[in-house]
């Protein structure tokens, strides 16, 4: 069996209801959830829902598929719907955890493909703090 068929399905980790969803869109601290896991989210996967975590400050390690790698920070992680996905987080983890309906996402992105591309792909975007961009975030 592969991790994608063993890994539970969940709408917000740890819930497998849907009364936290309205309209298919939750956002959250990173630190209020993994606090509630001992800062330890294993690989799971959510059916219908794409999520977006901005990693602001602190570390940890990732898993996205099969990959495992250093949390860089800052940072963007995308975790398409289906993609199992796990977080061992450092305490200091500080940032948010958007998580979307991946269809309704579509359909506002669809007048870019290259921004589809982007949600259809399990990554960590990383910055460069040193750019003007970043100053005052």
């Amino acid at each position: 069996m592969s991790l994608s068929e063993t890994s539970p399905l969940y709408f917000l980790y740890g819930e497998k209801s849907q009364k936290a969803f309205i309209d298919g869109f939750h956002i959250e601290s990173i630190y209020e959830r993994s606090r509630l896991y001992d800062w330890e989210i294993t690989p799971h996967r959510h059916e219908d829902f794409l999520q977006i975590l901005y990693i602001k400050s602190g570390g940890g390690l990732i898993q996205l598929g099969r990959n495992k790698e250093p949390i860089q920070s800052p940072s963007l992680v995308i975790a398409p719907r289906l993609i199992p996905h796990g977080f061992n987080f450092d305490k200091d983890i500080q940032g948010y955890v958007l998580t979307i309906n991946q269809a309704h996402l579509r359909q506002l992105l669809s007048f870019d493909m290259s921004l589809l591309e982007v949600i259809e792909q399990p990554t960590q975007l990383t910055f460069d703090r040193n750019l003007e961009d970043w100053k005052g975030i």
